[in-house]
């Protein structure tokens, strides 16, 4: 479009600002927006893009509407016909055409202004309000961080406490009750009467193994338990062996074997999970003698 004397094309550069630009020639930035009404933000300018510069006279730089003349532009603005013609370097009003740009000497859009500036101020709220709500999260992470650390070395330190503790067992003979282990490849991580997690009495020995590994019978027996647990085991399994000896298999992803059912000592029961009251895949295993919980490691090879 034809650009008034005076105005300068100028194409905005990376790292830009509108202050920047209306410092380097000595305007506002009013003066700045007036030239460019079309801006929608005070901060970002987009590289490549174009800035009207006004040099001389300062004014509203507009699109001459199809449909009007400069005459009516003027009129619209309470202006003078021929001190927007003189302002826009024409003699004659109607030598502008639809499309040109106009310049209207002395108007500034300062309702343009104070939206962006507006704008400008929650944008800067929005950028604190997110920078705050990150602080937190960060400080709330660290915290998290730092109690998990304290929370995992009081439990190292109560692990190698009861391990040393730990009385030496006799293991019964195979003719007695011995068992076998329920999984083949495992690390205990809790023993038999240590305070685990929950601070409570363990009544059995915890083996972690990665979620899904196949559980086996310790011992044959007829399964009396194959389900849900609504005090913490979660799924689990309860075997009896006779002789008033059961065994107990919690926390499995997923029970393999019914109430009612006979098994063999080595046959799949059910798979490692994290239900019930768990803080992570592994089997909770016990031995019960007479209903009372018993060391299973006295049982196990």
């Amino acid at each position: 479009p034809r650009v008034p004397p005076g105005v300068e094309v100028y194409r905005v550069r990376p790292g830009d600002t509108l202050q920047g630009v209306a410092s380097r020639y000595g305007i506002s930035v009013l003066d700045l927006v007036s030239a460019n009404p079309s801006l929608e933000s005070l901060d970002r300018l987009v590289a490549g893009s174009i800035l009207y510069i006004p040099k001389r006279t300062k004014g509203l730089l507009v699109v001459l509407p199809e449909g009007e003349t400069l005459v009516d532009l003027a009129a619209r603005f309470g202006l003078s016909p021929v001190a927007v013609a003189r302002a826009n370097g024409v003699k004659d009003p109607l030598d502008l055409k639809p499309g040109d740009l106009v310049l209207l000497p002395g108007i500034q859009a300062k309702t343009t202004y104070q939206r962006l500036l507006a704008k400008q101020e929650a944008e800067r709220q929005a950028r604190l309000e997110a920078e705050r709500r990150r602080q937190e999260e960060l400080r709330r992470l660290a915290e998290e961080r730092r109690r998990q650390q304290a929370l995992a070395q009081q439990r190292a330190r109560e692990a190698r406490r009861a391990q040393a503790q730990q009385p030496q067992v006799r293991r019964v003979s195979y003719q007695e009750g011995a068992m076998r282990w329920p999984l083949s490849d495992f690390r205990i991580t809790t023993y038999f009467g240590q305070r685990g997690a929950f601070q409570r009495f363990h009544t059995g020995i915890d083996l972690a193994a990665p979620y899904g590994t196949p559980i086996v019978a310790a011992k044959a027996g007829q399964v009396e338990v194959a389900g849900w647990s609504s005090v913490g085991y979660g799924f689990h399994v309860v075997l009896d062996h006779g002789g008033g000896v059961q065994t107990l298999y919690a926390h499995m992803s997923r029970v393999a074997v019914r109430a009612g059912q006979w098994v063999e000592a080595g046959q799949v029961i059910g798979y490692v999970g994290s239900t019930g009251w768990s803080t992570g895949p592994h089997l909770h295993f016990e031995v019960r003698v007479g209903g009372v919980a018993r060391n299973p490691l006295a049982y196990l090879p």
